[in-house]
């Protein structure tokens, strides 16, 4: 049977007010007790809610929740849906993922989504799927001649590497870094998991030990292109929390302040000129 009405809304209202969420969860008894408890939740609470779901691994619940929700929710409920989806990690996850992208225009309006549509790809050797993906975000830059931002210039490599050989995947970032002047803005920003995968990779070529020793002597440089230490998954998939973007919501505010200055300006100027108008009138 149901929890009654009072007891629910009295969890509810607890939760709001605690901090320790998962002691929320202890109290409340159970993961299928605390979705009769959140369902009708909406906003900050049903987002945190979602995000220790993600954290403790119930993809299979999140999935069901953003499904329900993704007609009429924000475009950080279909990142959570794609990113559970891609932890899922099964075949059957990946067809699920690409129906939805197909099917709901807020999953190709958001890059983040793009980023995991290309490396899910590449789990599973869809490489021109990943292509595709890594195209779409593109649009018309060249990302054949300089490096693009982190996520895609290490899928990119990964898709050199696997897809096609060793040697294309060093050609790429030989080529980025010939590209790139001193002082420039561009620079290739290698993920450290896929340094080690490169250089595991390169360890059976004698043939390209010489342009290996090449690319790791600029990496130490640090000029033109650096290693970070976090891995590309740690990239896409942290943090995944569906709060509000803070510098989206400053922009948010700074241009609705601007749109209420003009909105006055023109009905001050509007005013003057009625009042300027009006002797002609009488």
């Amino acid at each position: 049977c149901r929890t009654p009405f009072i007891l629910t809304r009295f969890f509810a209202d607890f939760v709001k007010t605690t901090d320790d969420f998962m002691l929320k969860f202890m109290i409340l008894g159970s993961l299928e007790k605390s979705k009769e408890v959140f369902e009708t939740e909406r906003g900050h609470i049903l987002n945190t809610y979602m995000a220790i779901l993600y954290d403790n691994e119930y993809f299979e619940d999140l999935v069901n929740i953003c499904d329900a929700m993704l007609a009429s929710s924000r475009s950080q409920c279909a990142t959570m849906l794609a990113a559970s989806l891609c932890r899922i990690g099964t075949k059957t996850a990946y067809d699920q993922l690409l129906t939805y992208n197909n099917d709901f225009r807020v999953m190709k309006q958001t890059h983040r989504i793009t980023l995991i549509t290309a490396y899910f790809a590449l789990q599973l050797e869809d490489f021109s799927t990943c292509l595709d993906n890594l195209n779409f975000l593109r649009r018309g830059k060249e990302y054949e001649v300089f490096p693009p931002k982190l996520a895609p210039t290490n899928l990119y490599i990964l898709h050199h590497l696997r897809g096609e050989s060793v040697e294309s995947a060093l050609n790429l970032c030989q080529k980025w870094i010939e590209n790139v002047s001193e002082g420039s803005n561009y620079k290739l920003f290698m993920c450290q998991d896929v340094y080690e995968e490169l250089e595991n990779a390169v360890k059976v070529k004698p043939d390209l030990q010489e342009s290996w020793i090449d690319l790791t002597k600029i990496l130490e440089r640090d000029l033109k292109a650096t290693i970070i230490s976090t891995t590309l998954e740690e990239h896409l998939f942290t943090p995944m929390d569906l709060a509000p973007n803070p510098k989206k919501a400053k922009r948010k505010e700074e241009y609705e302040s601007r749109l209420k200055e003009r909105n006055l300006f023109k009905g001050a100027k509007m005013q003057k000129n009625q009042q300027d108008l009006s002797p002609e009138l009488e």
